[in-house]
């Protein structure tokens, strides 16, 4: 990925239910789709929801009514702990042809910078994600991946386990199909998270600029 703007833009929208932030998320999309704004990076940590993709099975959120969203992938949890970044990244231009799985390997990229720069030892796993091998669990998954283009603009993202209340939505399902006892958090505060993702964009992607809701 090469960032082909002067600069970039980030948004933090705090604590936001998640249809509300969908909502953003597809408006930021739209304007960027018509080159009216720089390519944005929504950071947000969501209040308790399951979601499931295009490839959700049912048996892995039993008795529970997720949201069906575009993105790709299966059921997985967003709430308190966690924090999740939704780039809306121009990925390719009309008449070219896309290289999807470079993209999602791209996001990974950036987020395993950021984690490695924390003190985190981090792998991939055997599906979109990422593991650390040092956190307070061991060898745990932390962060999901579910990645989807429309019109050569990407929206949904990465979510990231910083705090260990994060594990109480996952307890509930299948997530991505696997045990939840996969799942694991890193044990840091958010805004270092969240400093760190930053400071990896600027130093590999480009400048990238704090703007708020109303300058959107």
């Amino acid at each position: 990925m090469e960032n082909h703007c002067t600069s970039s833009l980030y948004l933090d929208l705090g604590v936001q239910d998640y249809q509300e932030t969908l909502l953003i998320q597809k408006k930021i999309h739209g304007q960027r789709c018509d080159n009216l704004i720089p390519d944005t990076f929504i950071f947000v940590e969501h209040k308790p929801v399951f979601t499931i993709g295009r490839e959700a099975k049912p048996e892995n959120y039993t008795g529970l009514n997720p949201i069906l969203v575009e993105r790709g992938g299966d059921v997985t949890y967003h709430g308190p702990g966690q924090l999740v970044m939704y780039p809306i990244v121009r990925v390719f231009n009309p008449g070219e042809s896309p290289d999807l799985r470079k993209f999602v390997r791209w996001v990974e990229e950036i987020v395993t910078k950021s984690l490695e720069n924390l003190g985190f030892s981090v792998h991939l796993g055997n599906e979109p994600g990422l593991w650390v091998s040092n956190g307070p669990m061991g060898d745990r998954k932390v962060a999901s991946v579910g990645m989807k283009v429309r019109n050569g603009v990407s929206f949904h993202g990465v979510s990231i386990n910083y705090g260990k209340e994060s594990l109480t939505g996952f307890s509930k399902i299948r997530p991505c199909g696997l045990d939840p006892t996969e799942m694991g958090y890193l044990g840091i505060e958010k805004n270092t998270l969240m400093k760190e993702l930053v400071s990896t964009l600027n130093s590999r992607y480009g400048k990238i600029e704090s703007v708020g809701i109303a300058e959107i």
